[in-house]
């Protein structure tokens, strides 16, 4: 009991530094500027500004990541001309792709930050044969963490699915018969890989159903 006691501990001391994003990495901004993110556990440390060699801003924040959002203090420093200071809070999207600011002061500009080289895939799309009938809809995991269902999808009368706009990441991409029922296909699920652009032809072959 006193194992099981310490482990429990121990675990929920590391859960939140191993579910958090790593945000470190060079990010644009629409307010213009370059920014660049250092991740820490759970602390975030930025540099940004507008132009590398006469900005007309710069500046730095430090702050606290927690259940999905990013706490912190700003500061512009003299590499720029405009001094202001005040606090952010920002909400983490698409899978630690993204920053949306909630709330800030200070007046700061920005509103939404890219990492860059981040796309989002057009469309997943794939055709289901065989004994479509059976086939209910599509659902896609991830990404990268299989047990968490992205969204699903339905079929349409030809055996045709899509799924739109995903997050850079890796997927598991199941299809799925009604009810207590479960799809024999070839093959059971498929892995796909989600860097931009489209992927096609995830298809399924439907052989029949089980129970469970």
């Amino acid at each position: 009991m006193l194992k099981k006691s310490i482990f429990v501990f121990v675990l929920m001391l590391i859960w939140p530094a191993v579910c958090i994003a790593d945000l470190t990495g060079k990010w644009s901004c629409d307010d213009g500027g370059t920014y660049y993110l250092r991740q820490i556990g759970n602390t975030l440390y930025w540099y940004g500004e507008r132009d590398k060699t006469k900005p007309g801003w710069s500046n730095v924040l430090t702050g606290r990541i927690k259940g999905g959002e990013i706490r912190g203090n700003w500061a512009d420093v003299p590499k720029g001309r405009t001094m202001s200071s005040g606090n952010l809070h920002l909400a983490i999207k698409q899978g630690g792709n993204v920053l949306v600011a909630i709330k800030k002061t200070g007046g700061f500009g920005g509103s939404r930050w890219t990492r860059v080289g981040y796309q989002l895939t057009i469309a997943v799309s794939g055709h289901i044969t065989g004994l479509k009938q059976f086939a209910k809809r599509v659902s896609i995991y991830g990404p990268h963490d299989f047990t968490k269902l992205h969204s699903s999808t339905t079929i349409d009368a030809n055996g045709n699915y899509r799924f739109m706009k995903l997050p850079t990441g890796k997927y598991r991409v199941v299809p799925q018969a009604g009810g207590k029922f479960s799809l024999i296909s070839i093959p059971r699920s498929r892995e796909v890989t989600c860097r931009g652009g489209d992927i096609t032809n995830v298809n399924f072959d439907i052989k029949g159903i089980e129970e469970g």
